[in-house]
């Protein structure tokens, strides 16, 4: 990538979005959603694994995180009226979508939304819907605080992100090792991965915190539409160690969508899901045929 390592386009409502490209340029197209809170650096780490298997990896940076302007009144399914868009401007009839952590209810809006521009369709330790009965079970008191603030109290929210922004790597690794599972504290041990959340977490808020406290409200609030209404076949990755997105999401979600390939990783959590298993799933998208 050059210095400026992300690109621009204006949205018919004047907004802008922007995103990265990574992995092989001339590849398979797949759009890379980012977790909550991101922006298109989160597509790094997926992206040198898709450059081995000629994926062309492109990240948008969601409204109000990165570049991208802030949308008022935003709903979870504009998201896929945003992604045509960015694929129009690419030149692109089809392509996979892959959610990550809160990118996963983007993929699904867009699987629900667009199903006929897809090639593949997946999510990776997604956030299910947290309205289900019995939904936070298992997720970790912080991420549980967020969603209910986001909603409840979005004033105390953005206070509490400007506390925390900028964040370092010690700072981090200290919250890290506070409340989530050891595979992922393991994974961050590698300094290439602890500085990737770093500069990821941070990029989310280079404007300010609306955007970030907006989409806590959208993720934590009815989506739209219902999985079982889903078309198309969703491949889905979780940790079974998860605490930022407990397993009986991603079993909920499993089970709700008509058809799914749902694989569960024993002794992994949400970021050595990524780390340890990126090229088995990108495979869904290079290999369908053997990613059963």
């Amino acid at each position: 990538m050059s210095k400026q390592d992300y690109r621009i386009i204006s949205l018919p409502d004047g907004r802008r979005l922007a995103f990265a490209e990574y992995g092989d340029p001339q590849g398979q197209p797949l759009f890379f959603f980012h977790g909550f809170p991101g922006s298109r650096y989160d597509g790094a780490y997926t992206g040198q694994a898709a450059a081995e298997m000629g994926i062309r990896l492109i990240a948008p940076e969601r409204p109000g995180m990165g570049y991208s302007d802030f949308k008022p009144n935003r709903k979870l399914l504009d998201w896929p009226d945003d992604v045509c868009f960015l694929a129009d401007s690419l030149h692109l009839e089809t392509f996979g979508v892959l959610g990550y952590s809160g990118g996963g209810p983007h993929a699904l809006a867009c699987a629900y939304k667009i199903a006929e521009r897809l090639t593949g369709i997946g999510v990776m330790a997604g956030v299910g819907p947290v309205t289900e009965p019995g939904a936070l079970q298992g997720m970790m008191k912080n991420n549980v605080q967020i969603f209910s603030l986001a909603r409840k109290a979005p004033w105390l929210l953005n206070f509490l992100y400007r506390m925390q922004i900028p964040i370092d790597d010690k700072k981090l690794m200290r919250a890290a090792a506070a409340q989530m599972v050891q595979p992922d504290v393991d994974a961050m041990q590698e300094p290439m991965v602890l500085q990737d959340i770093v500069k990821d977490f941070n990029e989310a808020f280079r404007q300010n915190t609306k955007g970030v406290v907006q989409e806590g409200a959208l993720l934590g609030s009815d989506w739209g539409f219902k999985l079982s209404d889903i078309q198309g076949t969703v491949h889905l990755w979780q940790g079974e160690e998860d605490t930022n997105v407990p397993v009986e999401m991603g079993r909920y979600q499993a089970g709700k969508i008509p058809n799914c390939i749902a694989k569960f990783y024993p002794g992994e959590g949400h970021i050595s899901l990524v780390t340890n298993h990126i090229q088995e799933i990108l495979m869904a998208y290079s290999h369908p045929e053997l990613a059963r």
